[in-house]
């Protein structure tokens, strides 16, 4: 077998949100199209950042008054730092249209090149706890690898 890479793996037809989206649009999008997460992308196009599902439970669950402090603290925690009986019990939906995309994405982007190794691909996304990686080459975003593509590289391996 050949060392297999990003570009083995990859999706190519990369979704991106827009940063000026508010949130029950972007809620929509992912809904729509059966994704948990997507690059978020300036008005030029380029991405500045990534958001998910749990970006959208994160603000629909802290409370305002910890949301800054939240955001201070590192950019992704294990599922067991993110439902704590007190932010639970604080859960609450509202329909607060003056919220954005870009106030609630993670404002880092993970990318590896298109000749990463998909054992380094999985490093870094167990390290990191992160579900997506962007891959770029020459600087330009060509895909998007998630957890789900590398479940599927073993599943074709068998």
């Amino acid at each position: 077998m050949t060392r297999q890479t990003a570009r083995d793996v990859m999706t190519t037809n990369v979704m991106a949100v827009e940063s000026d989206w508010p949130l029950h649009r972007l809620a929509e999008f992912f809904i729509e199209n059966g994704i948990s997460g997507a690059p978020v992308i300036d008005k030029n196009g380029t991405p500045i950042g990534v958001v998910s599902n749990t970006d959208l439970v994160l603000y629909h669950t802290i409370p305002v008054e910890k949301r800054a402090e939240r955001k201070t603290n590192p950019y992704y925690q294990a599922l067991d730092d993110v439902f704590l009986p007190e932010e639970v019990e604080g859960y609450r939906v509202n329909n607060d249209s003056a919220v954005r995309v870009s106030d609630i994405m993670t404002p880092v982007l993970f990318e590896v090149d298109v000749d990463t190794s998909v054992e380094e691909i999985a490093t870094t996304m167990t390290h990191g706890r992160i579900h997506r990686l962007l891959v770029s080459s020459d600087k330009r975003l060509i895909g998007i690898i998630t957890a789900l593509d590398l479940v599927k590289l073993l599943t074709r391996n068998e």
